[in-house]
């Protein structure tokens, strides 16, 4: 009775995680002292991460990965997984089994189907208990995990199934328009998946998701905060890949539009708030604008810059009475004064050399 009840989860689970990145593995690998990783994760290391052998080889282990796709089939439900699994093992084995007559083979194949569809039947009831709500959420999880575990080839690969299930879910449910959870949830996804593709190098892809994103929120039906909140970091997002690519003139209409989005939404929230804009609205104005101004001096516009610099520097000194010390929003706003500063120097500095030539 409760056999394995408090170890289940710990022992089952663990298998399937990679020790390097905490997650799920993702293209798994053996190592020659039979230690297991992601490739991704083992790949840069001369020594097992476990063990400290010497790495010779890393072998493909491509039932692990079998069973890792039928984990997150079933939602992580551990129960429906042990199933399934044990119904795939024992098929697994008749397969392999050499049978000495026709008699043993037509009953060894029997088994052998019996066994098949047992593991069927166990994934197909924990496919149908699970709706496809649960099994988008599930792959997020796995994306998020993997991502904070630095497994960016993971996170990529898993924020893009879990995008293509919200999509699903989004023109199934539709029939006029997209609901605002579904757009937000989609712009995430794809925000998230262009930040692995930009960690990995893969800058053409992390310019689609981040576009993605963006045409994903724009579909909401209504613009709420969260909304309009998520559409400006995805367009500085865009920006800021721009800027590294040193596409300025990209960077300065992304970072245009993140800032039109948020003084819109500030002039909202000091209707709404009798004058008051939130502290922490503000303080994403000042980044918005700051993000103009850095833009406008690299491409030589010094007034406009310095236009930018100074709604921001007065947007900052007008929120300092009402921030809590030790806040987050405290930690913000000094790091927000300090690049203002610095970026105002810079622009004092072209400004004397303009002077002096």
């Amino acid at each position: 009775m409760g056999f394995g009840t408090a170890k289940k989860p710990k022992t089952v689970e663990s298998a399937l995680i990679c020790s390097r990145c905490d997650a799920l593995f993702f293209d798994p690998v053996k190592m020659d002292c039979q230690h297991y990783f992601c490739r991704a994760c083992i790949e840069p290391c001369s020594d097992c991460l476990m063990c400290g052998a010497d790495i010779h080889k890393r072998t493909p282990e491509p039932k692990l990965e079998d069973l890792v796709e039928l984990f997150i089939k079933v939602c992580g439900d551990l129960d429906a997984f042990e199933a399934a699994a044990a119904g795939r093992a024992a098929a697994d084995s008749k397969a392999t089994a050499t049978d000495d007559d026709s008699n043993a083979a037509t009953r060894d194949k029997g088994s052998d189907g019996g066994a098949e569809q047992h593991g069927s039947e166990a994934t197909s009831k924990s496919s149908n208990a699970k709706d496809d709500v649960a099994r988008a959420e599930y792959m997020l999880q796995c994306a998020l995990r993997s991502m904070a575990g630095g497994n960016f080839a993971a996170a990529a690969a898993r924020f893009g199934r879990c995008r293509e299930q919200l999509v699903s879910l989004a023109e199934a449910a539709a029939e006029t328009s997209w609901s605002e959870d579904s757009c937000c949830r989609l712009g995430d996804v794809c925000g998230s998946q262009g930040v692995c593709e930009q960690r990995l190098g893969r800058l053409n892809a992390a310019e689609g998701c981040f576009k993605d994103s963006i045409h994903f929120l724009k579909k909401s039906p209504v613009r709420s905060g969260q909304v309009v909140h998520a559409l400006a970091v995805s367009n500085n997002k865009l920006g800021d890949l721009h800027y590294s690519r040193q596409e300025h003139e990209l960077a300065r209409s992304s970072y245009s539009d993140a800032l039109a989005i948020r003084q819109q939404a500030c002039e909202v929230q000091v209707q709404d708030d009798d004058g008051c804009a939130h502290v922490s609205a503000a303080l994403n104005l000042v980044t918005s604008l700051l993000k103009v101004a850095d833009i406008e001096e690299v491409l030589g516009n010094s007034k406009a810059a310095s236009e930018c610099l100074a709604k921001a520097d007065n947007l900052l000194v007008s929120v300092s009475g009402n921030i809590l010390p030790g806040s987050a929003d405290e930690a913000k706003h000094r790091g927000l004064q300090n690049f203002s500063m610095k970026l105002g120097a810079t622009l004092n500095a072209n400004i004397d050399d303009l002077k002096v030539s």
